[in-house]
C-alpha cells in the first residue's frame, strides 16, 4: 500500500477554503463546500477542514491508473 508522500507539508490557506469551498457564489468549489457543511464543518473554522484533509491524505491509499 503506497502512502502519499510528505502529506504533513501541505499548505491550504484559510482564504482558499474561504473563497472557494465555502462561497455560494462559486460555481466549483460551492459544491463541495455543501457537502462539507452537511458532513459538520464550519466555515467558521476552517482548521478543521484542514486537519481531516491532512488526515485522509496520511491514511488513504494511492490509486493509480494507467491509460493510453
Amino acid at each position: 500500500m503506497d502512502i502519499l508522500p510528505d502529506f504533513s507539508l501541505a499548505i491550504i490557506n484559510d482564504a482558499k477554503l474561504a473563497g472557494y469551498l465555502f462561497d455560494p457564489n462559486h460555481g466549483e468549489g460551492w459544491p463541495k463546500g455543501k457537502f462539507l457543511l452537511q458532513a459538520g464543518f464550519e466555515p467558521s473554522d476552517p482548521t478543521s477542514v484542514w486537519m481531516a484533509l491532512i488526515l485522509q491524505a496520511s491514511s488513504a491509499e494511492i490509486v493509480t491508473r494507467t491509460t493510453d
